[in-house]
């Protein structure tokens, strides 16, 4: 199973219900042996494996310095780093699609630079950017 054009919650979602019908089809044994435990962490490692290696290539960095980690994160801990790039490429998505007003204007003269002090509170105030919903800048979408 890939990725494809699931989201990443969605098709972690999936391959954890396919684990979980697997495992009620062929249950692991029940007892505290070592062979038990070498066992269940090799399973872990196929499920951390199986995640990483059918997400989309635009993961590809995070899946590297996944697998580059001593020692390997578990699942959960994996599927969480995602999320979190996820959510910084969605943070750096808002943050490129915005324009801040000019923060420096040379001026010299002291009549028009008042002008546009004036102007430029009344104007902020009425900035609005309609992408992220956030006043005092606008979208460069628009």
């Amino acid at each position: 199973m890939s990725q494809g054009t699931f989201t990443i919650s969605e098709y972690y979602s999936k391959l954890r219900n396919l684990w979980d019908e697997y495992e009620s089809l062929v249950p692991l044994p029940a007892c505290d042996c070592d062979k038990y435990r070498v066992y269940a962490e090799h399973m872990e490692r196929q499920k951390l494996m199986q995640f990483l290696m059918g997400l989309n290539d635009s993961f590809a960095q995070s899946r590297r310095q996944i697998l580059l980690t001593v020692p390997s994160p578990s699942l959960n801990q994996a599927y969480i780093m995602i999320m979190q790039d996820v959510s910084q490429r969605m943070q750096s998505s808002l943050i490129s699609n915005c324009v801040l007003p000019l923060q420096k204007l040379e001026i010299h003269d002291p009549t028009a630079l008042a002008s546009v002090h004036s102007n430029k509170s009344n104007q902020s105030t009425r900035l609005y950017c309609d992408h992220c919903h956030l006043r005092n800048h606008t979208s460069k979408l628009l």
